[in-house]
């Protein structure tokens, strides 16, 4: 195999990868999410916090940019607006406040609820705007809302 076509190939499953993985989304969620659950959990010391911290921010790194292209994903598919933007923020809303819930309540963090309320908070709004903003970038010039701040 040449080295061009070595390159294409990689080319090519970059494009896929992040068909399906929003990595800039779960990087910022990650640092974001982590540092909110280690200060809910700095009570505790230090090594407990780091560990919650942990495991939110591995959780959220790892899935954050799934559910993020699966909210997308819903929100362009379904051709009524409201039913996509409104299975797009509750589909992810369960899956996501769901797998927070058990991972905190697995051996190591100390304020397992506590530390499952900023999901709980600050995911549907993220879901609810993110679904709406892949589908006003999907709709054609003309469908696009006025009050998003886009020209018509």
């Amino acid at each position: 195999m040449s080295q061009r076509q070595s390159q294409s190939q990689q080319r090519s499953l970059a494009r896929r990868f992040t068909a399906i993985f929003d990595w800039r989304s779960a990087l910022i969620g990650a640092a974001l999410m982590g540092t909110i659950v280690a200060l809910i959990n700095l009570r505790h010391g230090l090594a407990p916090a780091l560990v919650a911290a942990s495991k939110q921010a591995a959780y959220t790194l790892f899935i954050a940019g799934l559910v993020l292209r699966l909210c997308e994903r819903l929100a362009i598919t379904y051709a009524e607006r409201w039913w996509g933007v409104a299975l797009a923020t509750i589909a992810p809303t369960i899956v996501t406040i769901g797998a927070t819930t058990i991972l905190h309540h697995l051996r190591g963090t100390p304020e397992p609820w506590a530390s499952v309320i900023p999901t709980a908070v600050m995911g549907p709004p993220s879901f609810l705007m993110w679904a709406r903003r892949a589908q006003r970038r999907r709709a054609p010039a003309g469908e696009r809302d006025v009050d998003a701040g886009e020209s018509p």
